[in-house]
């Protein structure tokens, strides 16, 4: 493993997370504003008149930034010319059956039609928003690309690209419990995964922010040097491949092949490349019974 392969992981990222809990400002940042932008839609009675009005105002108010516009105005359309189905979902959200967070993404899938917002990622954002409204500690909103950047940092498995959102979500619950779980054996107190939620956000979103966290010069330099390292080995995994197909290229392959035990050229076949050279094999019988086969250099 390269040297700066041995830099990711949960040691690292963790250590980094310690540094950006310990400001002072972490949570009004990270934290309270989450809290806040769910509160239009705390409470909210599907029965009701008014429902639709609280929908807008959480997704579209001036807290309710975490879900970007581009997003929001479809759903919202939709919502508002299919009231019955749009508060069906919300219901399946926000249900009292016990349901997990992931089987409820699923069932909110299942009813906003597949053209209104699109899968995985920006749906996985919007819909863990709407399940936050029941309990943002408990059911953070995340976006999915940080989280993905995330899971490059720490060496933490994946999922399948088209997985269905629920399964999205679900993994992102494990990752935010196995941040809990690391801290907790390093001397971190994290207290919910809303916490957890904010503190991989500022490490993935990968942006230094010198006007919100107090770092040194230094401290900003080696943060984001940590947070390129899955870009950097990419690039040089990228560039490794082609080097070798380079050399591969500059081989250069023989014109005819000439067996160097009976002399035969127009019974001779290129079978393929060898490690150094190009291997032949001769389906000449003057000097030998059986093929021969042998390297062109």
């Amino acid at each position: 493993m390269a040297e700066h392969e041995r830099k990711t992981g949960w040691n690292e990222f963790m250590n980094w997370a310690g540094t950006f809990l310990a400001q002072p400002n972490f949570e009004a940042l990270e934290v309270t504003p989450k809290l806040e932008a769910v509160q239009p839609l705390t409470g909210l009675d599907l029965a009701g008149d008014d429902w639709f009005e609280s929908l807008r105002r959480g997704l579209q108010g001036p807290d309710g930034h975490l879900v970007p516009w581009q997003v929001s105005q479809p759903f919202l359309e939709w919502a508002d010319r299919n009231r019955r189905s749009a508060a069906e979902g919300l219901g399946a959200l926000w249900t009292d059956d016990g349901s997990h967070g992931a089987e409820r993404i699923d069932a909110f899938d299942a009813i906003v039609p597949d053209e209104t917002v699109s899968r995985p990622g920006v749906f996985c954002n919007l819909a863990a928003f709407l399940l936050g409204a029941r309990d943002p500690i408990r059911w953070p909103n995340f976006q999915l690309k940080a989280l993905r950047h995330a899971y490059e940092l720490t060496r933490f498995a994946g999922v399948p690209p088209k997985s269905s959102p629920g399964r999205h979500y679900g993994h992102a619950l494990a990752f935010f419990d196995r941040m809990i779980a690391e801290g907790r054996l390093g001397g971190l107190a994290l207290d919910s995964r809303l916490q957890a939620q904010g503190l991989m956000w500022v490490i993935a979103c990968r942006k230094r922010q010198p006007d919100s966290y107090d770092l040194s010069p230094r401290e900003w330099d080696a943060f984001e040097a940590f947070v390129e390292l899955p870009s950097a080995i990419k690039k040089e995994q990228v560039a490794a491949r082609a080097k070798a197909k380079a050399v591969l290229l500059q081989r250069k392959r023989p014109t005819q092949g000439f067996c160097p035990l009976c002399g035969n050229d127009d019974k001779v076949h290129l079978t393929g490349s060898a490690e150094d050279g190009w291997e032949f094999v001769c389906e000449g019988t003057d000097g030998h019974a059986d093929p021969y086969r042998f390297v062109a250099r």
